[in-house]
């Protein structure tokens, strides 16, 4: 009987550890003048964010955004050319991928007269990648080590979208909101290994990390993966 093998995978990824807060103060008030209402949008860091510290008195929060359903379609081609001689592996290739995002309407929440309306909202998206793969096999006492690298460059063609909003009260959606793309250029960088040990044991390490030109930060992905018969 032929044996089945396991693998375990672990991926870790880090995120900007930066919050930022948009904007950094709020306006001063005036005495026997209603104040606000004030928007803040914070970014960065790792969501879900919890507010309310160093409140002024007089003042509270109310996040005023429900869960927001949504659906997506993606869908990608890839071209590529493999050249493998004396253990090397060069892989050019492209790839084109573009996907829809709907999002659905929904209400604030709370029961400020200034909450708001926002419509049906819909996204896409259209990348084009150009990436290079390279792969070196070498043979070891006990076993294959193969190390490996990868870097690609994506360039967002569209990805802006509008989104109409109204107030509740008023019961229409007068005013848009463009909605412009992060970055609309990337560059992502990987290298890893597979190591086959005998011919049972495989061990293989990766790192990515990515680059945005619009982002203040770098996301970092590690991914370990131990496969064995059993």
């Amino acid at each position: 009987m032929t044996p089945r093998k396991k693998t375990y995978t672990i991926d870790v990824t880090r995120k900007n550890a930066e919050i930022v807060i948009d904007p950094a103060s709020i306006p001063d008030g005036q005495v026997g003048i209603s104040y606000g209402p004030v928007y803040l949008e914070a970014s960065g860091g790792v969501a879900p964010y919890s507010w309310g510290h160093d409140i002024p008195p007089g003042l509270s929060l109310n996040a005023g955004a429900p869960a927001r359903d949504g659906r997506q379609v993606f869908g990608s081609v890839t071209a590529g050319y493999e050249n493998r001689q004396d253990g090397w592996l060069i892989s050019p290739y492209g790839r084109l991928e573009a996907s829809r995002s709907t999002l659905d309407g929904f209400t604030e929440s709370g029961g400020s007269i200034y909450r708001l309306n926002y419509g049906d909202q819909k996204i896409d998206t259209l990348s084009g990648v150009l990436g290079l793969r390279l792969e070196y096999a070498m043979t070891m006492d006990w076993g294959v080590l193969k190390p490996r690298a990868r870097l690609e460059y994506t360039h967002d063609f569209n990805g802006s979208s509008r989104i109409s909003l109204g107030y509740t009260d008023i019961g229409t959606m007068p005013y848009g909101i463009d909605i412009d793309p992060l970055s609309s250029d990337y560059l992502t960088i990987g290298f890893g290994f597979d190591a086959h040990v005998g011919d049972s044991w495989n061990l293989a390490f990766d790192y990515r990390t990515v680059y945005g030109s619009g982002e203040n930060g770098r996301d970092h992905t590690f991914a370990v993966k131990v496969g064995a018969p059993f």
